[in-house]
């Protein structure tokens, strides 16, 4: 789970970071990106407007998939998304940057927190004959295969409910502040949606004599 991701459509990047981690680059189904959607992202924080309005911080500029590049996204890319939902005692969404790795019996086994974004800059990229890392980044690694008690409790920790559910790819986009800046101030199919949304509405409380509305 991150509260940053870089351009991850390069194939380079995921096919090696899946390597790394789960020993076969083609083992797509085995990693997962929690990443809340637009509409979780939405409900989950109220300062999102003040945020996108003023001083240009937190959650509403969360550096996520700009809309126009999820589109672009290979369907193997979009299917590694994960919602993010937040455990019933915590009700904000995380600014953490985790890897949390399962068993193949879905039991957690370790977890690295640091400051690592979800990048090729971050955890490298083979480039010819080198190991490229831009970014030199810190994180602690806790392992607890071994300890049934801590793994409950670093389970307990972790910002989001798991096993994450995967993105229903016909309704869920991740979240990228502009799509709030488009609910603010929307436009090209968000203004179509807020103009049905606002007719519907008018229809609801005026019924059938709404002047000519569609």
């Amino acid at each position: 789970a991150n509260s940053s991701l870089g351009d991850i459509g390069n194939d380079v990047f995921l096919k090696g970071f899946r390597e790394s981690i789960v020993g076969d680059a083609n083992a797509a189904g085995a990693l997962q990106i929690v990443w809340p959607t637009a509409d979780t992202a939405m409900r989950a924080s109220r300062r999102l407007a003040v945020h996108a309005m003023t001083d240009q911080s937190g959650t509403a500029i969360m550096t996520g998939p700009h809309p126009e590049k999820w589109k672009k996204y290979r369907e193997y890319i979009k299917a590694s998304f994960a919602r993010h939902v937040p455990p019933s005692d915590r009700r904000t969404l995380h600014h953490s940057k985790l890897l949390a790795m399962f068993d193949r019996e879905n039991r957690l086994v370790g977890v690295l927190g640091g400051s690592h974004n979800c990048s090729g800059a971050a955890w490298g990229v083979h480039e010819s004959d080198a190991f490229v890392v831009l970014s030199y980044e810190v994180g602690v690694l806790v392992f607890c295969d071994a300890d049934a008690d801590r793994r409950d409790r670093l389970a307990a920790m972790l910002p989001w409910k798991s096993p994450a559910p995967r993105y229903d790819l016909t309704i869920d986009v991740p979240w990228h502040g502009d799509h709030l800046l488009n609910r603010l101030k929307p436009k090209g199919e968000e203004f179509d949606r807020a103009a049905e949304a606002a007719a519907a509405a008018a229809r609801g409380l005026l019924g059938d004599d709404t002047g000519g509305l569609p």
